[in-house]
């Protein structure tokens, strides 16, 4: 795969479009595009547009961040990203914040940047499904995981997640989604999926 880029996009470095208030949707990097928005009470994705060839609409990789007592990551991004998400997420609360990095299932998207975030965060450890953690995450990672079983749910605070098991959905064995209750999915890589903008991961 070529190396990342961020895609250049001309946007207004204020808040974009007409929010409710008390909803944040910023650029947090206006060279890059790299944005955040709040999509649920406590809860933003942060996206980044990026050039890839063959694919002139346009492609992004999103993260989640759940704002809580013990807050969540749900992907880290590719590693070469790194600095922009890093930005974003610093838009929100301090990195340094963060209790848990969490994954869909091992891949760059998904983890590549995984260490880089238990550096910036001393006390946050991995968060994944009890396949990847024995398979993959427990060697990769600079600490262990917090290993989800199929079904468990883990408190933050306010927000409580749910690890469901989805082997090869949308590729490898370990994938899994993290749901909340109410049956509310929110944090999942689970496809990619074509939108008017382009292609999102």
């Amino acid at each position: 795969m070529e190396q990342l880029r961020a895609r250049s996009v001309s946007r207004p470095s204020e808040a974009v479009g007409t929010q409710p208030e008390g909803v944040l949707s910023v650029i947090a990097n206006p060279e890059s595009g790299t944005n955040v928005e709040e999509i649920a009470v406590g809860i933003y994705r942060i996206s980044t547009p990026v050039a890839l060839s063959g694919v002139p609409q346009g492609f992004s990789f999103n993260q989640f961040l759940i704002v809580d007592e013990r807050s969540l990551l749900f992907h880290s991004g590719p590693r070469g990203l790194f600095p922009l998400v890093y930005e974003a997420v610093a838009a929100v609360l301090p990195p340094q914040r963060l209790r848990f990095v969490g994954l869909s299932h091992v891949e760059a998207d998904e983890c590549g940047a995984l260490n880089h975030w238990l550096a910036a965060a001393p006390e946050a450890v991995p968060l994944c499904g009890v396949v990847a953690a024995e398979v993959s995450i427990l060697d990769l990672a600079d600490r262990p995981p917090r290993a989800l079983a199929d079904g468990e749910s883990l408190t933050l605070g306010a927000h409580t997640v749910r690890w469901l098991d989805a082997p090869h959905l949308p590729h490898a064995w370990e994938c899994g989604f993290c749901s909340r209750s109410r049956h509310e999915r929110y944090s999942v890589a689970i496809c990619l999926r074509r939108r008017d903008r382009g292609f999102q991961r």
